[in-house]
């Protein structure tokens, strides 16, 4: 799965990612910090990426509805952020993405994040699908 990390999230989080075998480019490589969300969704869309961002904007599902994009990753932290809270949020991410197919204790198996709204917190993964349209 491919993904974009949004300009906050650091080289540690991309490192995260990458060594765990997703393919990864960030806003800042592209040189997109500040573009508008439309312009960074735009080029998510474009690439077949997933956005992984913790701007709250993005999990607006009726501004950004989960079924038009190869997903959406919001990650949900406290006001007071470190560093270290945000790598401990992608590795839930990773773990999430690595073991949906085997969900430990025999849950439910959680879907890809593939037109999807994943809203992740430390230690926590919630999924929001929404409603697709019917002029796909």
């Amino acid at each position: 799965m491919k993904f974009k990390l949004d300009e906050n999230l650091g080289r540690r989080a991309t490192g995260v990612l990458v060594e765990a075998g997703f393919e990864v480019a960030t806003v800042s490589d592209q040189r997109l910090e500040s573009a508008p969300d439309r312009e960074v969704i735009d080029h998510c869309v474009r690439e077949e990426r997933c956005l992984v961002t913790m701007d709250a904007e993005f999990g607006n599902p009726l501004q950004f509805p989960p079924h038009h994009y190869r997903g959406i990753v919001l990650l949900r932290l406290p006001a007071r952020v470190t560093s270290e809270l945000i790598l401990e949020t992608i590795r839930t991410l990773r773990d999430a993405l690595l073991s949906r197919d085997r969900p430990p204790g025999g849950s439910i198996p959680l879907p890809g994040p593939d037109r999807r709204l994943w809203v992740v917190q430390p230690g926590r993964v919630r999924l929001y699908q929404g409603e697709e349209s019917d002029d796909k």
